[in-house]
């Protein structure tokens, strides 16, 4: 492993998966499962936890400012978030150093602040390197915006090297843009996203999600995070992926690249 598998151990990272696996943290069985393979995946060889980005990630996100009732507030993630994050970006392979995850699924509850923490997370992505195309797509551009609107608010308090764009935030020198997008097929011709932010998928018509997956295999370390609510009546391609989830959360299915994050009560 590289020195950064040797960087501190997030300790809220490693308290919160304790506390679900010992039952400190109430969770349901999906969480559970995810906590099991994330203790497991602590101690392979082929894989390893990169701590120096989650250290990073904490302080890009203090760098942010929170939004409504806490407005002008520094971004302190919550030990959930932070465990979240870590899921999802620190993963990284020992031989060749990518990183391991290219499709998250988080589930979760409607006012959790998953809003807030998407982007978050599409700065740092915007941030983190040349060339960056980062995109939130939802049913209606108007709650895409939602996403792209949060980010440009939570970057007004500090200091920042993007530009504010009306319907974009962009780091002109970076050639790096974050945009919002309907989640209609004709919408995502041509994009090359090295992140792209689902919102609401289990409202998603058509073939969305697999036009997006398909976008994302030109990148080398592209990340697709598909974020929802619990829905009863999910169908198309959001019901075969939590499908998915499900057989590689029990088992049944070895996927390597995906992280199910699927908060909610046992039925």
């Amino acid at each position: 492993p590289t020195e950064k598998a040797y960087a501190a151990p997030d300790a809220d990272v490693l308290a919160y998966n304790a506390g679900i696996l010992n039952g400190d943290i109430p969770a349901g069985r999906s969480i559970n499962a995810s906590a099991r393979r994330f203790a497991a995946d602590l101690l392979r060889a082929d894989i390893y936890m990169d701590w120096e980005t989650m250290a990073a990630l904490r302080s890009h996100y203090r760098r942010l400012h929170l939004l409504g009732d806490y407005s002008g507030t520094p971004f302190e993630l919550a030990p959930w978030q932070a465990w979240v994050l870590a899921n999802i970006w620190c993963w990284r392979y020992t031989d060749g150093n990518l990183r391991r995850v290219v499709n998250a699924v988080l589930q979760v509850a409607r006012g959790n602040g998953k809003t807030t923490l998407m982007a978050g997370l599409a700065l740092f992505d915007l941030q983190s390197g040349p060339g960056k195309r980062v995109y939130c797509i939802a049913n209606k551009i108007e709650q895409a915006n939602i996403v792209l609107d949060s980010a440009r608010a939570m970057l007004a308090g500090g200091p920042h090297d993007c530009a504010l764009r009306f319907k974009t935030i962009e780091r002109p020198e970076a050639d790096s843009e974050f945009h919002a997008l309907p989640s209609k097929a004709s919408s995502l011709d041509g994009l090359t996203p090295s992140l792209f932010i689902a919102d609401e998928a289990a409202e998603y018509k058509d073939n969305v999600l697999a036009k997006l997956e398909t976008a994302m295999a030109k990148r080398r370390e592209g990340l697709g995070v598909v974020i929802s609510t619990p829905s009863d009546n999910a169908d198309g391609r959001y019901a075969e992926l939590i499908t998915r989830c499900d057989g590689i959360l029990d088992g049944s299915i070895v996927d390597d690249a995906t992280i199910p994050m699927l908060f909610g009560i046992d039925q």
